[in-house]
């Protein structure tokens, strides 16, 4: 499916009284070409927040729950966002299963079994404290994913590794592939390509 935009937008929303800016980045898919495209995109977007006062306090990915199986594409993009993070972010991460309006109530607890065995797989990811929430599509499931974010805040917040890296490295192509996530990317590239001698 071909993705909509290379673009990240910012919303602001307001929950219980107080103001969150949201950047809605474009996702990952089979391309690693497309993802590093991507992945530049949202490592321009986070060097702009780090040079004004704001933090970013969290990072939400969204996994589809009707992806029965996780592919390699899968499972590098899930590679990418925890090296986006960092291990000193993963606490402020939000893994989100969606696709749960298009489930029908018979299936709910087959997808509810794998959702509960995706949060097993990545349980490295649990234990430095990535909660894995289903989103729903709804005003509810997205207050509890905006809640869950809000309790894992702790002050200083600390920095993306991808923000630190592009700190000291700059944005350009080049610098962005040898991001740690930009890594992961270029390793998947070089898998599909072969040498003829």
């Amino acid at each position: 499916m071909p993705r909509a935009t290379t673009q990240c937008k910012t919303y602001r929303v307001k929950l219980l009284g107080k103001t969150y800016q949201i950047i809605d980045t474009p996702g990952l898919d089979d391309s690693p070409r497309a993802n590093l495209v991507v992945l530049k995109s949202i490592a321009a977007e986070v060097s702009k927040i780090s040079k004004q006062t704001q933090t970013i306090g969290g990072v939400v990915y969204f996994h589809k729950i009707t992806n029965l199986r996780l592919t390699g594409s899968d499972r590098t993009n899930i590679e990418v966002f925890e090296q986006i993070c960092g291990r000193q972010f993963l606490h402020r991460a939000v893994f989100a299963t969606t696709m749960w309006d298009t489930v029908s109530s018979a299936d709910h607890r087959k997808f509810g079994q794998l959702h509960t065995s995706l949060e097993k797989m990545y349980s490295h990811l649990v234990e430095k404290g990535t909660k894995f929430l289903k989103f729903e599509g709804n005003d509810i499931s997205a207050t509890a994913v905006l809640q869950s974010l809000a309790k894992s805040a702790t002050n200083p917040a600390p920095r993306l590794q991808l923000e630190n890296e592009v700190i000291k490295t700059g944005l350009s192509a080049s610098s962005v592939r040898k991001t740690s996530a930009g890594k992961v990317i270029v390793k998947q590239m070089n898998r599909g390509s072969c040498v003829i001698l």
